[in-house]
C-alpha cells in the first residue's frame, strides 16, 4: 500500500520531466493538482483497501508532476535571487507540513 505512491513518481517522474520540457510545465503541474484532489478523495472516502490502493496511485501521480514547481520557480526568479527563492519555498512547505501534524497531534491528543 505504501509503495502505490512511490512506484507512480518513479515510472512518471522522467516522462513528466521531459514532456514539461516539450510542452509546457504549467499544464503538467495543473494535471498534477487535479490528480492530486482526486487521489485525497478517493482515499478519504475509500471503502475498501483497493480504493485506497488506487487513491494513492493517483496521489503518486500527482507528486511526479508537481516536482516540476522547483524548476518552474528555477526559471521564473533571477539567477542573482535564485537560491533565496527556492529556500523560502522549502522552508514554506516544511512549515506547512509541520503545521498540518501538530494540529493533527493536537487534535488527537483532546479525543
Amino acid at each position: 500500500m505504501v509503495a502505490a505512491q512511490v512506484i507512480p513518481v518513479g515510472v512518471f517522474g522522467p516522462l513528466v520531466g521531459r514532456l514539461g520540457d516539450i510542452y509546457d510545465r504549467r499544464y503538467f503541474i495543473m494535471a498534477g493538482n487535479m490528480f492530486g484532489l482526486i487521489g485525497c478523495v478517493m482515499g478519504a472516502t475509500a471503502q475498501s483497501v483497493n480504493v485506497a490502493i488506487g487513491g494513492g496511485i493517483f496521489i503518486g501521480v500527482a507528486s511526479a508532476c508537481q516536482q516540476l514547481a522547483w524548476s518552474g520557480l528555477g526559471e521564473m526568479v533571477p539567477r542573482k535571487y535564485r537560491s533565496v527563492a527556492l529556500g523560502i519555498s522549502s522552508c514554506a512547505v516544511r512549515r506547512q507540513v509541520h503545521s498540518v501534524l501538530s494540529w493533527v497531534s493536537r487534535a488527537l491528543s483532546s479525543l
